[in-house]
């Protein structure tokens, strides 16, 4: 008996801190929404499911709107693609952007490119994170995977890896964004 009921007020317990951890990271999650632009729809949270939604529905509208955001400002104009060695290359560094939503968006820019390399570092939290994308057409000449290990070198990384034309790596240094893509450049040259 005493043990069950224990039992029974640890677990309301444990559910109790959940919902008000799960509040907190929702309200946190409304606020950066409204932050971006985006639209807030009322939250209606009326047990640890609706909450549990409700979290992972905000998560994803403020996935995709950071996504859409940062597509249209790194496909701004056709300035940012470059010709290096012959091979059209769009390289960004994306300040304070998850590193999950590097590989979409670098899908986008490989159908905007056509053929090409798409290299893609994001910084936020003081590491960096980079993708290096390569059309289907020049995976015989040029691999992602040996492009995104220089890209990882410079920035303090070791290795990384994925397909012929779509791996990541990441590394400590934030700061050399701009040189991982500047070496990433001088060897397609």
């Amino acid at each position: 008996g005493a043990r069950a009921d224990a039992y029974e007020s640890e677990q309301e317990q444990g559910l109790q801190d959940e919902l008000q951890r799960l509040t907190e990271e929702n309200k946190k999650l409304v606020k950066e929404l409204h932050d971006l632009g985006g639209e807030v729809d009322e939250l209606v949270l009326a047990d640890a499911q609706s909450f549990i939604k409700e979290n992972k529905k905000l998560k994803k509208q403020i996935s995709d709107l950071r996504l859409a955001q940062a597509t249209a400002a790194a496909t701004g104009s056709d300035d940012d693609i470059k010709d290096v060695g012959g091979t059209k290359f769009i390289g960004k560094v994306l300040n304070d952007f998850p590193a999950k939503d590097l590989k979409p968006m670098a899908d986008d820019l490989k159908k905007k490119l056509g053929s090409g390399v798409v290299t893609l570092v994001a910084t936020s939290e003081g590491k960096a994170s980079i993708v290096v994308a390569v059309t289907s057409d020049m995976t015989e000449k040029i691999s992602a995977v040996d492009l995104v290990k220089i890209g990882s070198e410079a920035l303090g990384g070791k290795g990384g890896g994925g397909r012929p034309d779509m791996a990541q790596a990441g590394g400590p240094n934030p700061d050399a964004a701009n040189d991982a893509i500047l070496r990433i450049e001088e060897k397609l040259a």
